[in-house]
């Protein structure tokens, strides 16, 4: 059965196509996931691995308060920083009106610096090939 929707046929599924603006943000924090150890002596190394979850849990929260991303990439280490690269169908709602980022870094540096306890500095940029 097909149901026809202001003229055009309705499926029930949906693609990505190209052309999706892909951005990486640079933080200078690990945001790779890590799982807990089932070593009873560890505590530190558990506290070590909530802190790592919760930056990148903060950091996608982040990104999702002005745009849900697409696609997700796997974090990955560049000298002292942490990149991940990811794509949303607009990355202008990241800009301000001057066309950078700057307004959305400040805030996503204050959201994971009062999440972390400690100074964070978070860059969104547009994805370079």
């Amino acid at each position: 059965m097909t149901n026809k929707v202001h003229g055009f046929v309705g499926t029930p599924d949906q693609s990505l196509v190209g052309g999706l603006p892909m951005l990486t943000v640079t933080v200078d924090v690990d945001i790779a996931t890590k799982s807990a150890t089932t070593d009873s002596d560890s505590m530190a190394d558990d506290q070590d691995v909530i802190t790592h979850n919760v930056a990148l849990d903060k950091l996608i929260e982040g990104l999702s308060t002005r745009a849900q991303p697409i696609i997700m990439g796997t974090p990955a280490v560049d000298g002292d920083n942490w990149t991940l690269n990811f794509a949303v169908e607009h990355d202008d709602v990241f800009k301000a009106n001057d066309g950078t980022f700057t307004a959305f870094n400040t805030e996503l540096s204050a959201l994971m610096t009062a999440a972390l306890g400690h100074s964070v500095t978070a860059s969104v940029a547009a994805f370079v090939f």
